[in-house]
């Protein structure tokens, strides 16, 4: 599987993408869709982004994600890791949740941003679920118009002064009255102009960010990928696979334990560092545990030969 790059540095801005498995739902009732964006707003509280957009339909949602300290990845693990979790406890399911690793599309925001916000907002519109996009109440629409009170993560102030203050509901409403002219499923990883789009596509130079730059290159790759192979092994239930999740973080990566501790959403890492004294002690000489380790060592090779492959066309801003 060759790496998706990710376009991320310093205050840029993504809209964030994400389906179910075979497209099976993710969210089957409020309460669902409450943890969900639960689960965004302690995310935020210790990765610091923005959410300038969002909607939740039953099998996939959109972000629109400002991402201020160049952590999306990150970021968005967390995320999707802390609801999985609630997902396949509150179910009693196991397995992967989702449809492989989220897609993104980096956005020139000053230029974009409105497109991308009314074409999440018109998700519902244009499943013909409502008529109206007022009566949908999983959007970040309700709220820009003063029908629902915003999340804690939620940013709308820069949006609101693109319009004039005084004519802001009626221009805001005109305007997600118009067809979309953006298309998130393109081929494209970047969406803005064309001076915008050559600049971002083009090859940087990795090698001037040194080795530290090549190892978070290689764990923002196995965050993601660690977790899809452990988690769709039906032969672990939801214990194991978290435990043998923690322990490949600290093997496999270059993680400390508190960043670690930070993923999983534990607040002591000292929790995390017994947790996979254990583990190693216990469970990880047993045939069904070292048979997958076996395989998350060669998705690490594999990850390690890819990046070091590209270390001279990984696109990297700051």
């Amino acid at each position: 599987m060759p790496i998706i790059e990710r376009h991320d540095y310093i205050n840029s801005f993504h809209h964030v993408y994400l389906r179910g498995l075979d497209r099976f739902p993710i969210f089957h009732d409020d309460q669902d869709r409450y943890k969900f964006l639960r689960c965004i707003e302690v995310a935020q509280f210790k990765y610091g982004f923005k959410i300038h957009a969002y909607c939740l339909m039953d099998n996939h949602y959109h972000l629109y994600f400002q991402s201020l300290q160049a952590n999306l990845s990150t970021s968005m693990h967390s995320i999707n890791m802390s609801y999985a979790i609630y997902y396949n406890l509150k179910y009693a399911r196991n397995g992967p949740l989702y449809e492989g690793r989220f897609k993104s599309k980096l956005v020139q925001s000053e230029k974009y941003s409105l497109n991308i916000i009314r074409y999440i907002h018109r998700n519902p519109l244009e499943a013909g679920i409502v008529n109206n996009l007022e009566n949908y109440s999983w959007s970040s629409y309700p709220i820009y118009i003063g029908k629902k009170e915003p999340s804690g993560f939620f940013e709308f102030g820069s949006t609101i002064n693109q319009f004039e203050a005084k004519s802001f509901l009626n221009k805001f409403r005109a305007f997600h009255r118009l067809e979309d002219e953006y298309d998130f499923f393109d081929s494209e990883p970047v969406y803005g102009d064309d001076q915008f789009m050559k600049r971002m596509l083009e090859p940087a130079i990795v090698k001037s960010y040194g080795e530290s730059r090549i190892d978070s290159l290689i764990d923002e790759q196995l965050l993601d990928l660690l977790y899809e192979e452990i988690y769709s092994r039906e032969i672990l239930n939801q214990r194991e696979s978290l435990w043998l999740y923690i322990f490949a973080l600290q093997e496999l990566t270059s993680l400390p334990y508190r960043e670690i501790a930070r993923i999983i959403d534990v607040e002591n890492p000292d929790a995390i560092r017994q947790m996979n004294y254990r583990f190693k002690k216990v469970h990880l000489e047993s045939a069904k545990f070292a048979s997958i380790y076996k395989d998350l060592l060669e998705i690490k090779d594999k990850v390690v030969n890819d990046v070091n492959t590209k270390r001279y066309g990984v696109i990297t801003r700051c």
